[in-house]
């Protein structure tokens, strides 16, 4: 005999697999959040969800969320931490990790591929055999993309910077999208009227934020010799002397030819004067006449 399945058996075995669809759901979406963890926190630092109006302070480790933002007040720190290495966020810093930055990785949880920086400053230290293809980190004028390094983001008035410890940072300006810089190892790189300098050494502290903005611009640092090795140095300070060998020879050389001019010119008045008496007798033959001495009486 065939079993038969009653109305009542059928909405359960609905409703089990109604509910087996919501919890794998939900597993799913679990599993696709990345792990962002707030593990060290020093002054006032606060937190805010996608759908929270106000800030809530925090004292001790919490777990962020995509969409969530985190910023620290004066003379505050944080340390963020995920699969691919860990974020330094200063004081005077706003940081967002935007819902559409994680990637779904197939068998294991979503991986942070992008941070906003909106304001302030942060450090970055990344791990490459954990990372799996670009990780990104915006501001409102900048875009630094990198495959494993360590390095600072400047984004503050007056002053966008990207300055590299370690490894290889790729720098794009938002506003001029083909205005691109490679940076290696302890190079840095601003922006000065919507254009990216090119690439120079760290010759200060990383962290003195107003010797930055103070940085000569690079025409300046080509005219100064800094940032050079010493033997573009040497080669910058042989092309300045011969420049100015060349200079003195051009001068002397002009002083030469005025004089030599100046003495022909000299020569040539008696000339010219015998030749302008000569045109005014040819003109009026009666001019030797009245200018001719009187006949003695």
């Amino acid at each position: 005999m065939r079993a038969t399945i009653t109305r009542a058996g059928q909405w359960r075995v609905m409703s089990g697999l109604l509910a087996l669809a919501v919890l794998l759901s939900a597993t799913t979406a679990r599993a696709a959040a990345p792990e962002i963890l707030v593990t060290a926190v020093s002054g006032p630092v606060e937190v805010k969800s996608a759908q929270a109006a106000e800030w809530t302070p925090i004292a001790q480790a919490v777990r962020l969320n995509p969409g969530d933002w985190i910023k620290t007040g004066q003379d505050a720190r944080a340390e963020l931490r995920f699969e691919a290495g860990t974020i330094r966020i200063f004081q005077h810093t706003l940081v967002k990790v935007p819902a559409e930055s994680t990637q779904q990785v197939s068998g294991d949880s979503g991986r942070l591929q992008k941070v906003l920086l909106e304001n302030g400053r942060a450090l970055f230290d990344l791990v490459k055999a954990k990372l799996r293809g670009r990780f990104e980190v915006e501001t409102p004028r900048l875009i630094a993309g990198v495959k494993g390094t360590a390095f600072h983001v400047i984004e503050r008035e007056g002053l966008a910077a990207v300055i590299v410890d370690e490894g290889r940072v790729q720098v794009t300006n938002r506003r001029v999208p083909n205005d691109i810089v490679e940076l290696m190892a302890d190079q840095y790189t601003l922006l000065r009227n919507d254009r990216l300098t090119p690439p120079a050494p760290v010759s200060a502290d990383p962290f003195d934020e107003e010797s930055l903005r103070a940085s000569p611009r690079p025409e300046e640092r080509a005219a100064d010799g800094i940032g050079m090795t010493g033997e573009e140095r040497d080669l910058l300070e042989e092309t300045k002397e011969e420049s100015a060998d060349v200079l003195n020879d051009v001068q002397e050389q002009n002083r030469e030819a005025i004089e030599q001019l100046r003495e022909e010119s000299q020569a040539l008045i008696p000339e010219l004067r015998d030749d302008y008496q000569d045109l005014l007798h040819d003109v009026d033959p009666l001019q030797d006449i009245i200018s001719a001495p009187p006949l003695p009486q």
